[in-house]
């Protein structure tokens, strides 16, 4: 009884020691893989990706959607400085492939609030009423763009209570 018992045992430590050469093989055989020193390649298979809102030609040619001419601002009630004041902020756009209506426009001052809405851009078409706080500088940004997703962004930014307009510079004229 006592030969069947050591018996047992050989063949348990057998499969037991066979089980852990198996182990470390192909443990040894992945960490040649995940070991080597070169970086990762990533292949972009769609380079020419552009997101569904913004759908353009991926090139620098400003003027082939819409472009904002200018954007202006004055008040329409008297002005003082640390006050609240109504001032209209007008955007001139050129659109040579859609109607004007068409586009979407969108836009924010900072230090201005939009009378119609709390919610959403203040500037959301040509001509909008905005109310500010006329204690500081105000800065703005509108964005426009067509059907196809192609579009114009234009930076401002203006003195309390003073009227004015922002246009882009361009090389081929103002």
């Amino acid at each position: 009884m006592g030969a069947a018992q050591e018996n047992t045992g050989v063949y348990v430590t057998q499969g037991f020691l066979s089980l852990v050469v198996v182990i470390c093989i192909v443990c040894m055989g992945c960490s040649d893989d995940a070991e080597t020193n070169e970086p990762l390649v990533y292949d972009d298979p769609a380079g020419d990706y552009t997101p569904p809102h913004f759908r353009s030609s991926k090139t620098d040619d400003v003027h082939a959607g819409p472009t904002i001419q200018k954007v202006s601002w004055r008040s329409l009630d008297e002005c003082s400085v640390e006050s609240i004041s109504s001032v209209e902020i007008t955007v001139e756009i050129e659109s040579g492939h859609h109607p004007i209506e068409s586009l979407r426009i969108e836009g924010a001052v900072t230090g201005c609030n939009g009378t119609i809405s709390d919610y959403g851009p203040m500037i959301a078409s040509t001509r909008n009423v905005i109310t500010c706080h006329n204690v500081t500088e105000h800065e703005g940004m509108v964005t426009v763009v067509d059907e196809d997703g192609q579009g114009d962004s234009l930076f401002f930014q203006f003195d309390a209570c003073q009227p004015g307009h922002a246009a882009h510079e361009r090389a081929d004229g103002p």
